[in-house]
């Protein structure tokens, strides 16, 4: 199982899914305690998320493929962004956002 973190609740493969939250901050932390693959793409993202979780998130540009039994803790824009619109740090702490998990089960 490899436990990922990304910015959006994408559904990288068929299969069966089931994404949960949302999530408390202390129960994103402990999800996050086993170890994980940061596949966040954005500077402001992975700064945004450091803060929150008082966990270093880094930079980590890859495409990922999820498997059966793995999952991903999600940070969750509560609005869709203009097209072609990257976040700075500062606009994207002034949006509403929510953390969830998101597993592959099959």
């Amino acid at each position: 199982m490899t436990l990922y973190v990304i910015n959006a609740p994408v559904l990288t493969e068929y299969g069966l899914w089931e994404f949960m939250g949302p999530l408390t901050v202390k129960e994103a932390r402990e999800i996050l305690d086993v170890g994980f693959v940061s596949a966040i793409g954005h500077d402001a993202c992975a700064k945004v998320l450091s803060q929150i979780l008082n966990i270093t998130i880094p930079v980590n540009r890859i495409s990922i493929r999820m498997q059966a039994d793995d999952e991903a803790l999600i940070l969750r824009l509560k609005q869709r962004l203009p097209e072609g619109k990257v976040l700075d740090e500062t606009e994207l702490n002034s949006l509403e956002f929510e953390l969830g998990l998101l597993k592959r089960l099959k």
